[in-house]
């Protein structure tokens, strides 16, 4: 319908001002947002559940990258539209997206600050690891080999950080994550 493909068309413009490299980043990152929320507005989840969670999940990226307001509001904004976006992209019925999502959401928990999104910095890496060995659920080396690596590279960046638990466990998991995104 055109209404559909309105929004679509709208998000997918604020997708673009979310990766354009001319002009002001913050300025491009503002119009991605209110693109964005544009389609939110006029898409019904009930009738473009597709269309409306695509929305979400866009917008969540340009909150994550977002440079006007406090980095904290625009993480757990970001945070927000990922886990909303989750209900419809479910693992069963959208795999590569789900995958996709728990790599976001991981990437806030692994470089958010404390005070962030309201948890200690161990807090938040364990949460990454949940996230990314989730996504690895997903993404196997055969299906999904570059996405596969990636993943195991940001799920080893999060074991290396870790400051709670044993040291040396800890550095273990990360080099047994490192070895296996070479293979």
């Amino acid at each position: 319908t055109f209404l559909e493909q309105w929004a679509l068309l709208q998000t997918h413009l604020g997708s673009a001002y979310t990766q354009r490299e001319q002009g002001k980043l913050r300025d491009n990152l503002e119009y991605a947002i209110a693109c964005h929320e544009q389609a939110l507005r006029v898409v019904p989840l009930e009738t473009f559940p597709t269309v409306w969670a695509t929305a979400q999940i866009n917008l969540g990226d340009a909150y994550r990258q977002r440079i006007a307001g406090g980095r904290s509001e625009n993480l757990k904004k970001a945070a927000s539209c990922y886990r909303t976006g989750l209900h419809i992209f479910t693992e069963k019925e959208a795999p590569r997206e789900w995958a996709a999502i728990h790599t976001k959401l991981g990437f806030i928990f692994q470089h958010a600050r404390a005070e962030d999104i309201d948890m200690n910095k161990n807090m938040n890496l364990r949460c990454a690891i949940v996230c990314y060995e989730s996504a690895l659920q997903v993404y196997t080396a055969d299906a999904f080999p570059v996405e596969h690596a990636a993943t195991l590279v940001s799920l080893g960046n999060a074991h290396r950080k870790r400051t709670d638990g044993n040291r040396q466990e800890n550095l273990a998991q990360a080099r047994v994550c490192y070895s296996k995104a070479l293979l």
